[in-house]
């Protein structure tokens, strides 16, 4: 039983610490990534009481979100048949399993040691992170003040990307701070003052690392964060209300230092600006109308798919007419349409019902109980859906391991909810 137990909190602790994974002198970090998760997996599945995780694993087939979520990979299989590529099929297969498995294998561990437990564990290991990844994101500057001084801070080149830290573009590593935020909401509500306060600092610098990448889409799913947040706080959970200044706090200063900012050095954006340009047109979404309305024109001619991972080949017909100086995009740019070119337009439906499900079970839940794990979850999946309807978090390894992480509780919260009735 200690054994099992050891083996669990390693497993925790390792699933996070792939967020910093060293990809071995890889020119893209991706495939690494994604194999270390598949090895992590494989590993633990060797290692663990086989009898209990399977046990585990029967309890979870009455619930209807693996049902669905089953029900989404065997439909995603069959998408084999109309795929013209096969190689790019059973790669992006590959990495779906591989996410269901970790969902299966992190949900049998927090459910071993209990949701309160795994809470605090959790926030931990992404406070730690914090820590880490705002050092990585602070990091060019920090190296330029300590050779230059301060004195010379206004000549400074400012560029949003400098900050991207511990990925390859500022969009990434805008939502992987993004996705760790509502395990700070956990903290501030402990009575642990210190916690507070660390919570508190760690929003501070990790807003103002968001609002100086530029990420629009971060832009929305942070106030959409701080939204559903002040509504729990007002409608279902009043007694906790005080702690919303530990959230409010760091936000206006980190306003009040961006703004400064941006009146102080000539590169800097204003905070304005840059919401004020977020507008429903295709040129300042990036041509992600024009690539969504391909999409919905391949559909209509292959309404059961094209195969998975095919699409990056298909959408050349529409871009490459565009010259050779053009990249064709791989992506969609929004998850749900491209799973449903991909593997079928009820595919498309089912993956995104799962979110639908998990979304509604927290809402219920919140209005029962002013539990903050419920809070938790609702914001973590919120702001996961603002993303994939933007961009594709289904190809970045990081981010499913986010998103999992999520489902994971998600399942301890359910079966403990259905224990006690």
């Amino acid at each position: 039983m200690k054994f099992n137990l050891a083996i669990i909190y390693i497993y925790i602790i390792l699933s996070f610490l792939l967020i910093i994974y060293i990809p071995l002198g890889s020119y893209d970090s991706i495939g690494p990534q994604w194999f270390s998760i598949s090895l992590l997996n494989f590993i633990f599945l060797i290692l663990i009481n086989k009898k209990s995780f399977f046990k585990y694993v029967k309890s979870l087939l009455d619930i209807l979100f693996i049902r669905l979520y089953i029900l989404f990979i065997i439909i995603t299989i069959i998408s084999f048949f109309f795929a013209s590529n096969i190689s790019i099929f059973f790669h992006d297969l590959g990495r779906m399993l591989s996410s269901f498995l970790f969902l299966l294998s992190f949900s049998f561990c927090l459910n071993s040691i209990g949701i309160k437990r795994s809470f605090h564990l959790i926030s931990i290991a992404v406070c730690s992170l914090l820590f880490y990844e705002i050092f990585r994101s602070l990091k060019p500057y920090i190296i330029y003040f300590y050779s230059n001084g301060f004195d010379f801070w206004r000549d400074l080149e400012y560029a949003p990307s400098d900050l991207r830290g511990i990925t390859g573009n500022k969009n990434l590593t805008a939502v992987l701070f993004m996705l760790k935020l509502p395990f700070l909401f956990f903290l501030m509500h402990q009575n642990s003052l210190h916690k507070k306060i660390i919570s508190s600092i760690l929003f501070l610098f990790s807003i103002s690392i968001l609002l100086i990448l530029e990420a629009r889409a971060t832009y929305i799913s942070f106030i959409l964060m701080a939204i559903i947040y002040a509504a729990y706080l007002i409608f279902f959970n009043r007694k906790s209300i005080f702690n919303i200044f530990f959230l409010a706090i760091p936000l206006l200063l980190s306003l009040v230092f961006i703004n400064y900012l941006q009146d102080s050095i000539e590169t800097a954006s204003s905070v304005s600006s840059n919401l004020s340009s977020i507008q429903l047109n295709n040129d300042s979404s990036s041509n992600r109308f024009e690539l969504w309305s391909n999409v919905i024109t391949h559909l209509k001619d292959h309404p059961f798919g094209i195969g998975l991972g095919n699409w990056k080949l298909e959408a050349s017909q529409y871009w490459g007419q565009m010259g050779s100086s053009y990249q064709v995009p791989y992506h969609a740019h929004n998850d749900f349409l491209e799973i449903s070119i991909e593997t079928g337009i009820y595919n498309g439906v089912i993956y995104f019902s799962l979110f639908c499900i998990v979304l509604y079970f927290c809402f219920i839940n919140m209005k029962k109980s002013s539990t903050i794990y419920f809070l938790v979850v609702f914001s973590g999946i919120t702001i996961y859906l603002v993303d994939a309807m933007f961009n594709f978090p289904l190809e970045r390894a990081y981010v499913q391991l986010l998103l999992h992480v999520y489902f994971s509780i998600y399942l301890v919260l359910f079966l403990n909810n259905h224990s006690h009735e």
